[in-house]
């Protein structure tokens, strides 16, 4: 329901929209909700906006900590929450939502915490303590991070939207402990991104393993339009960067140079793939082996069509490839056959080639392969017979080849005699 603004005596509540505008960028993309108490436990989970239309209860902080929310329990006003709160706590609070029992205050914070910064998030929970004393409100639903408060849309509510750091709160956190460390949220943020820099640094820089890391790094942070000075100047921080914390697994001088000198020559060369950034075009490294263009603004059954014409392609281009490098394997194994003066075997040339017998006798099948096959050959296995029935002829040995026919020995048990077996 939307409320009416409260008028009595203090600075007009902002309307529906603007709160709704403003809950949006406070909840997260699918809020968990609920519209009643015994329903917290079950986790419904639904749109943004749907949350803030239709829910009364919703989950507030539930991946970081982006608002302070207090409960009281005792009958009060919306305008004595209000005056509470700049009596008590020096601030006007964000929104105030009317309950059962008596009213939620809200202050939305400016930054988002999360959750795993230790320092900041013991902080916001002695600024909630010092606060609940304060506003003299119930423990059980104010010291708490995390849960579900009251949707100020879906109550009469009053809002002035404004938000604060947790410095704000000091002079209230302060009076319940004046020695509690303090650190603000840009502090705990550039704690953690160097705390992170430290863990990937000690991961991945170390023996065995630093130039690689180095040199893609340094790839990474240059781009072809840098001089050689800012190359090198920015592997030689890295470098720093990397073993301030651990000096032994530091690089030789040489070594970082050498480094150096190769992303500055993968720069210069247009050849920095590392780096998306880079000014290559990205069709120039995007395209794979096949040089295929991006399938970009097309329609469902143009896409599978296309799909199923590039699956086509890939495995005619894969068998392709496997084609040659097995021609060229058999063709490299007779020629070192020959040059071993071994014979020219159909399992010789497999044993040579790394392929199976079944593969050898049908690429000798070709002639280009088949014609390579001029020397002796052992007298129990004869390649040869006819250029598209390649097998063995019993016990015979090619002695010649002649333009297009073979000579070969062949024996009948009794006797030897040559016979010439023409090719058609």
């Amino acid at each position: 329901m939307m409320c009416e603004a409260i008028q009595d005596g203090f600075e007009y509540s902002r309307g529906y929209d603007e709160v709704f505008n403003f809950m949006q960028n406070l909840f997260p993309a699918r809020p968990v909700v609920a519209n009643d108490k015994k329903h917290f436990k079950w986790q419904k989970t639904v749109t943004r906006s749907e949350a803030i239309e239709s829910f009364s209860w919703v989950r507030y902080n539930h991946a970081w900590l982006n608002v302070l929310i207090f409960d009281i329990d005792y009958p009060i006003s919306l305008r004595e929450a209000y005056n509470l709160s700049l009596e008590k706590i020096g601030l006007e609070p964000t929104w105030i939502s009317e309950t059962t029992k008596g009213v939620h205050i809200a202050y939305a914070l400016t930054n988002m915490v999360r959750f795993d910064w230790k320092p900041t998030i013991n902080l916001a929970r002695h600024i909630k303590a010092s606060v609940t004393k304060e506003l003299s409100a119930d423990d059980k639903g104010s010291h708490r991070l995390s849960g579900f408060w009251r949707n100020p849309l879906m109550h009469n509510y009053y809002a002035s939207l404004k938000t604060y750091s947790l410095e704000d709160f000091y002079p209230v956190s302060n009076k319940y402990d004046r020695h509690i460390k303090k650190i603000n949220i840009q502090q705990q943020f550039n704690k953690d991104v160097v705390k992170r820099q430290i863990k990937y640094n000690n991961t991945y820089f170390k023996h065995g393993n630093r130039n690689n890391t180095l040199w893609y790094t340094a790839m990474q942070h240059t781009n072809p339009a840098m001089t050689d000075d800012e190359i090198e100047s920015i592997v030689l921080s890295l470098h720093h960067s990397y073993t301030q914390h651990q000096t032994g697994i530091a690089l030789d001088d040489v070594e970082v140079a050498t480094i150096a000198r190769s992303v500055v020559k993968y720069n210069h060369n247009n050849a920095n793939f590392v780096n998306k950034g880079s000014y290559l075009e990205k069709s120039h490294w995007n395209i794979g082996a096949m040089h295929l263009p991006p399938m970009r603004n097309l329609t469902r059954d143009e896409y599978v069509q296309e799909t199923t014409k590039r699956k086509a392609a890939a495995a005619q281009y894969t068998a392709n490839k496997k084609y040659t490098r097995t021609k060229k394997a058999i063709i490299d194994a007779i020629h070192r056959l020959k040059f071993l003066l071994l014979d020219t075997t159909v399992r010789n040339i497999a044993a040579y080639a790394k392929r199976s017998i079944g593969t050898i006798s049908r690429y000798l099948k070709e002639e280009d392969i088949f014609s390579l096959l001029k020397c002796s050959i052992s007298s129990k296995h004869v390649i040869g017979e006819h250029k598209s029935l390649v097998g063995f002829l019993g016990r015979g040995s090619i002695i010649s080849f002649l333009d297009k026919s073979f000579e070969v020995l062949v024996s009948d048990g009794s006797e030897v005699v040559l016979e010439r077996v023409q090719i058609e």
